[in-house]
């Protein structure tokens, strides 16, 4: 795993600094969302929640889907670029809000080619994915909970295999799925199965 992430990053230099200004800002937004959302995590208004960032979720992905053939390579990002992708990426700690449909539709809007948008926003996720996990870990039930180390670098190992065997897949079923349409449906029937019980 680590000989094959050293390769990525020594074969295209820009790739640790996005990686690394990107988790940075995921953190600017992240974080603070965190704590707000873990304070309303159960009952209708969470559900509600979770149904509004599925609509929202799907038209992100629609608006994804109707933008022509990006021109930017991975070597065009700017600071900028990197700083507003991880803040996009950040927002993804809301429930039903899709991570790497938030952070494919930014890059898309920026006019990034699709073959480098999926590599940057796969490989944005180890740390970001990572980061999530140990903070939820870490401020459950409101104790500080031991974190192995080895089983960190098991799940980003894991994570990392799994985005890779996949990522051709990814790339072939995002012509022919219309997830956008699903997110939006599922979300509608959520907020009507919350909001139905109140009004009879």
């Amino acid at each position: 795993f680590l000989e094959i992430l050293k390769w990525r990053i020594t074969s295209n230099p820009i790739l640790l600094k996005i990686i690394i200004i990107s988790t940075l800002a995921t953190g600017i937004t992240g974080v603070p969302l965190f704590f707000l959302i873990k304070g309303f995590s159960h009952g209708d208004i969470f559900t509600l929640l979770i149904g509004g960032m599925l609509i929202l979720t799907g038209i992100l992905l629609r608006t994804q889907d109707s933008k022509d053939e990006g021109y930017k390579r991975i070597e065009d990002m700017k600071i900028r670029d990197m700083l507003f992708l991880g803040l996009a990426q950040g927002f993804s700690i809301l429930p039903g809000v899709s991570r790497s449909g938030t952070t494919i539709t930014f890059l898309l809007l920026d006019r990034m080619r699709q073959e480098d948008t999926l590599k940057v926003s796969f490989l944005i996720s180890v740390p970001a994915v990572l980061g999530a996990v140990t903070l939820n870990l870490v401020t459950s039930s409101g104790e500080v909970i031991p974190f192995s180390v080895t089983n960190a670098l098991v799940m980003i190992t894991v994570a990392f295999l799994a985005g890779y065997a996949t990522i051709d897949l990814l790339l072939r079923s995002a012509r022919h799925l219309n997830f956008s349409k699903f997110c939006i449906i599922l979300g509608f029937l959520t907020i009507v199965v919350t909001v139905f019980p109140w009004i009879i």
